[in-house]
């Protein structure tokens, strides 16, 4: 129950965070699934942090799991 709770409470942050803490402000915050083929599996990702559109450079993105 623990786990769910502290994931949203992790986005919350990330999407309040301040430009140093991922290099600008996020655009979007979100939960997932990625593919990993070589395992034949899905990987479910808590948080991801994608740069905001016309940050002015590559979109970053920050991966927790």
């Amino acid at each position: 129950m623990v786990g769910p709770h502290f994931e949203s409470l992790c986005r919350e942050y990330a999407i309040r965070a301040d430009e140093e803490i991922f290099g600008g402000l996020p655009g979007e915050v979100a939960s997932g699934t990625v593919p990993d083929p070589a395992n034949r599996t899905q990987i479910e990702v808590d948080v991801v942090v994608n740069a905001a559109s016309g940050a002015g450079g590559a979109a970053a993105c920050s991966l927790t799991r």
